[in-house]
């Protein structure tokens, strides 16, 4: 359960809990950050000549998620949460999910979910200061119950500059700007996967804020 104290979130690791709440109000502070309740986002990368479009629709409220990526006008992929079930499509094959793995991707309905990790049950920890490509960061450790996954938090301006771990792989965040409501989003991204051939450049091209979706939007 997510714990409040002077309008912070209150991690039983203090540290952690500073680097949380100072990525927080870096990014436009809590109360912005709360007042998301639904997105659209729209990326773009390039594999082998081919433009890849990755669109995401969330909706915190109802806990309802879509993810498609495209290439060349079809669907190859998309992730559906609603109506409390998760799936995947690929290929012509349906994977239904099971409550443990909805419950994890269901966090992604939340542009910044790091305010809400003690709502999903996640464990955070302080691991430490390090450089990452000649800058000063503090690392966190997130566990949840798919793996554990490492955080690295600018010191100078309090960002998230990459996150790493076995089962998400790598994630470096840059060019943060501006996306209304008084908060910054990172849009661009460098995806490091063993499932991936190369490094994947995406690029956010969209970004709306608290959109009105129609059930046919989670289909």
């Amino acid at each position: 359960m997510v714990l409040l104290v002077s309008g912070t979130l209150a991690l039983a690791d203090q540290d952690a809990k500073r680097v949380i709440d100072t990525y927080i109000a870096a990014v436009g502070g809590e109360e912005a950050v709360k007042s998301v309740t639904s997105s659209f986002v729209r990326m773009e990368t390039e594999v082998q000549g081919m433009t890849l479009n990755i669109t995401a629709k969330a909706d915190v409220k109802n806990e309802r998620l879509y993810q498609g990526t495209e290439m060349a006008g079809n669907i190859v992929q998309k992730t559906i949460v609603n109506d409390g079930k998760a799936r995947i499509e690929a290929m012509g094959q349906v994977q239904e999910l099971d409550a443990e793995t909805m419950g994890n991707i269901v966090t992604q309905t939340y542009l910044f979910p790091e305010l809400f990790y003690e709502d999903f049950g996640f464990e955070v920890k302080y691991v430490g200061k390090e450089k990452l490509d000649g800058k000063d960061v503090e690392v966190l450790e997130v566990s949840t119950s798919a793996g554990s996954f490492k955080e690295y938090y600018s010191v100078e301006s309090g960002l998230k500059l990459l996150t790493s771990g076995d089962v998400v792989g790598e994630t470096a965040f840059s060019e943060y700007k501006s996306i209304g409501n008084g908060l910054i989003y990172p849009h661009s991204l460098s995806i490091k996967n063993p499932m991936l051939p190369m490094t994947m450049e995406m690029k956010v091209i969209e970004l709306k804020l608290n959109v009105t979706f129609e059930d046919a939007d989670f289909n």
